[in-house]
């Protein structure tokens, strides 16, 4: 994968967007759960339980995105940049609790339906579902950005889903009487915030055990180094992540000895190249002179071309 997104949203417009989704998802938060307690609709006060996720996750990513814009120490050399994958982290898998809860109350349901005031539950959602899409329009071109931003745009998304949910269960309901209907709503609420859990998990791990970027081809980054004029052999090569928004790489790089002067060149070529088609910016480059034949060390001795030296027989 050669195409990466280059463009970045500062630290502050992040932080900003955040405080807004907060405000309006706080305001979400309330309705719903009273709503809830009034409807006697439990999928209502799942997707209040939702809700409150989404909060939760948008203070903890807003929480990250400000510890992230510390500064690098002598003991933090990178900073806190790592603060947000685990917010995320933490966001994933308190997901799976609430989804939990919801499952074992609707399974309750199931057995015992009650009433469910329809009409009001449907306008709460209504508005819920306006707001979430909202807030998912804000948060929308930043997505791309940040894991946190991307885990509170799922979350965002995910709760709209459940409200029209909620939305079809009143439907439903108002014209069959069919109570049921409500904690079958739940049970897909359930089903939709794990789904998105197990995203934001999987892709904070990604980053926590050192695996490549899934938005970055490693063997697409391999091969733009080797492709690099004087370069004959790469070998130790790493591509990892500090967070969502810093990949970062170390490699040893082989130049044949007859290009060897040339080596701070060929490293720049090198480093603007990965800057520019990966946004890697973070990068850890030894160079190696070959010693002996390219079929004895780590070059491509099919690819081995010394070029841009004339001298070179």
């Amino acid at each position: 994968m050669d195409n990466h997104n280059h463009s970045h949203v500062a630290p502050e417009t992040m932080s900003r967007k955040f405080l807004i989704s907060m405000v309006l998802l706080g305001v979400v938060l309330l309705a719903e759960s009273l709503g809830g307690l009034w409807t006697n609709s439990l999928a209502l006060l799942s997707d209040a339980g939702h809700v409150f996720m989404d909060l939760l996750a948008l203070l903890l990513a807003w929480m990250a995105i400000k510890w992230a814009m510390r500064p690098a120490t002598n003991t933090q050399t990178y900073g806190w940049q790592r603060a947000e994958i685990f917010a995320a982290l933490i966001n994933g898998i308190s997901i799976a609790a609430i989804a939990i809860f919801i499952v074992m109350d609707a399974i309750q349901r199931m057995r015992h339906p009650e009433p469910v005031k329809s009409g009001p539950m449907m306008v709460i959602a209504i508005a819920g579902l306006i707001v979430n899409l909202v807030i998912a329009l804000i948060l929308m071109r930043s997505r791309d950005e940040n894991i946190n931003v991307r885990s509170a745009f799922l979350h965002v998304i995910g709760d709209a889903l459940a409200s029209v949910g909620v939305i079809a269960g009143g439907l439903v309901i108002s014209t069959t009487g069919w109570y049921v209907v409500d904690p079958l709503i739940s049970v897909f609420i359930a089903l939709i915030i794990v789904v998105g859990g197990y995203r934001v998990v999987r892709e904070s791990l990604r980053v926590l055990i050192e695996g490549a970027p899934a938005n970055i081809d490693s063997e697409a980054v391999i091969r733009t180094i080797r492709d690099t004029q004087g370069v004959c052999g790469v070998h130790d090569f790493h591509l990892w992540s500090i967070s969502s928004q810093a990949p970062a790489l170390s490699a040893h790089v082989v130049v044949p000895p007859e290009l060897w002067i040339e080596a701070p060149e060929i490293l720049g070529k090198i480093e603007r190249e990965l800057k520019e088609r990966f946004s890697v910016l973070h990068t850890t480059i030894q160079m190696e002179k070959l010693d002996g034949q390219p079929d004895q060390a780590f070059c491509d001795v099919e690819s081995y071309q010394p070029k841009n030296n004339e001298n070179t027989k």
